[in-house]
C-alpha cells in the first residue's frame, strides 16, 4: 500500500510496519518514522484529514480479532500518535473521506468486505459507524474497488460487478445499479460523467473499461481496451489513467493511457519495473512494492516523472524518455513480437502491418 498526500507518501507491506516517507525532494526520499501497527495486521488504506491519520488494519488472507480503523495525529509525523480506532470484529479493507463522513468498505471478521458503511469521524478522537448497507453478492473479495463522487459511492465489486449507491442519505447508502457486463472489475475512478472500471479477469481479457455513468441507474460502456492477461489498482490525474498489470506470474507493470476521450482509450506508455502498488499526484508516479537488488529483493519506492508520459502525440516514444531513437524502435518490435498491445498503434486490439505502419509515422513525426 502506498498513498501520498501533499510532501508525504505512507507506505505499508510488511505486517505489523508503517512507514512515514518525505518525498519534497522527489530524487531524495527521506525516510520519517517506521511505527508499529497491530501484530500480524498491514494498512490496507490510509488516507490523512487535516492532522490525522486514518487506517485500515487488517489481512487480506487471515482473519485477525485486532482488525479495524485506527486513527493517529500526525503533526509531528517523526512521533505518530494513537488517539482513537474503531474495532468491534470489523475489517474495512477501502475508504474514501469526505469532509466529516468516510465511506468503507468492510465486514464482520472476514477479509471479503460485505458491506459499505458509513462512518462520523468529525471527533477523530471517537469515530462512529452511522449506517451500513449490504454489497450486492461478497463484496469486492481483491481490489481497491471504492471511489466517492457527486454524492454517490461506486464499488468494483468483482464478483459483485460494478455497483454504483446514492449518499443522499448517508445512513443508508441506496443501490441505484448493479452493472453486470464488466468481468470481475478491481478498482473505479471517475471523471466527469464517466467511470473508468479496471478488468482483473485472467486469461487474456483484462480490460480498462469507460462507463458513461451520467444515468446512475443506467450505466452503458462507451469503450473498452483489452487483451491484457489482467489490470488492477488504477489512478488518474487529469487526462491520464496509470494501471497496473498482471501477468500469470504476478504483478508486472504499470500502464499509461490517455482517457480525454471517454469513446477511445489510448494506451502511451508503460513501465517495466514491478510494482505492487502506485500512486499519482503532480505528474509523478510513485511506485512501491518488491524491487530486486543484486540476489535480494528490497521493498521501495520508485519515483518517476510522467509528465512526458502524458502526451499521447508521442506515443512513438516507448521508453519515454523525451527521446525518439533505435531504443523506441527496438522496444516497439519486441512489444509487436510478443504479442504485447503496447504494440497496438491503431487501438482495434489486434497486431498487423496497420500497427508497424502507424508506429513508423508517429516515430517520423517526431515529438513536440
Amino acid at each position: 500500500m502506498i498513498k501520498v498526500h501533499g510532501t508525504t507518501a505512507y507506505t505499508s507491506f510488511v505486517n505489523g510496519v508503517m512507514e512515514i516517507v518525505d518525498i519534497a525532494d522527489p530524487a531524495n526520499p527521506v525516510p520519517l518514522s517506521m511505527f508499529a501497527i497491530p501484530r500480524d495486521s498491514r494498512v490496507l488504506d490510509f488516507e490523512m484529514n487535516g492532522q490525522y491519520g486514518f487506517a485500515a488494519i487488517g489481512d487480506r488472507d487471515v482473519i485477525i480479532d485486532h482488525a479495524g480503523l485506527r486513527v493517529y495525529d500526525m503533526v509531528d509525523p517523526t512521533n505518530p500518535v494513537e488517539v482513537g480506532m474503531i474495532q468491534e470484529g470489523i475489517q474495512f479493507v477501502q475508504f474514501e473521506i469526505r469532509g466529516d463522513l468516510m465511506y468503507a468498505l468492510g465486514g464482520f471478521m472476514e477479509w471479503e468486505p460485505t458491506h459499505i458503511y458509513t462512518l462520523d469521524i468529525s471527533d477523530p478522537t471517537a469515530p462512529g459507524i452511522l449506517g451500513s448497507t449490504p454489497l450486492t453478492l461478497q463484496g469486492v473479495s481483491l481490489g481497491d474497488g471504492l471511489t466517492v463522487a457527486d454524492g454517490k459511492a461506486y464499488v468494483a465489486g468483482f464478483e459483485g460487478g460494478l455497483q454504483i449507491y446514492d449518499l443522499s442519505d448517508p445512513t443508508t447508502p441506496a443501490l441505484l445499479s448493479h452493472f453486470t457486463e464488466i468481468p470481475l472489475p478491481f478498482d473505479v475512478k471517475v471523471v466527469g460523467d464517466h467511470a473508468f472500471v479496471t478488468s482483473s479477469r485472467g486469461g487474456g481479457d483484462g480490460s480498462l473499461f469507460s462507463v458513461d455513468v451520467s444515468d446512475p441507474t443506467s450505466p452503458v460502456i462507451d469503450d473498452v481496451w483489452g487483451g491484457f492477461e489482467g489490470l488492477m489498482s488504477l489512478e488518474i490525474e487529469g487526462s491520464t489513467a496509470y494501471a497496473i498489470k498482471m501477468d500469470g506470474n504476478g504483478l508486472e507493470r504499470a500502464l499509461v493511457f490517455d482517457v480525454a476521450d471517454p469513446m477511445s482509450i489510448q494506451l502511451i506508455g508503460s513501465s517495466e519495473t514491478i510494482y505492487s502498488d502506485i500512486a499519482v499526484s503532480n505528474n509523478t508516479l510513485y511506485g512501491f512494492g518488491p524491487q530486486t537488488t543484486g540476489f535480494d529483493t528490497d521493498i521501495r519506492i520508485e519515483i518517476v516523472d510522467v509528465s512526458n508520459s502524458c502526451n499521447p502525440s508521442c506515443a512513438a516514444d516507448m521508453n519515454n524518455d523525451g527521446d525518439l531513437n533505435f531504443f523506441d524502435v527496438s522496444s516497439f518490435l519486441g512489444a509487436f513480437s510478443a504479442g504485447d498491445l503496447m504494440a497496438d498503434f491503431t487501438g482495434d486490439g489486434q497486431l498487423n502491418f496497420f500497427d508497424v505502419s502507424a508506429f513508423l509515422a508517429a516515430f517520423g513525426s517526431g515529438c513536440p
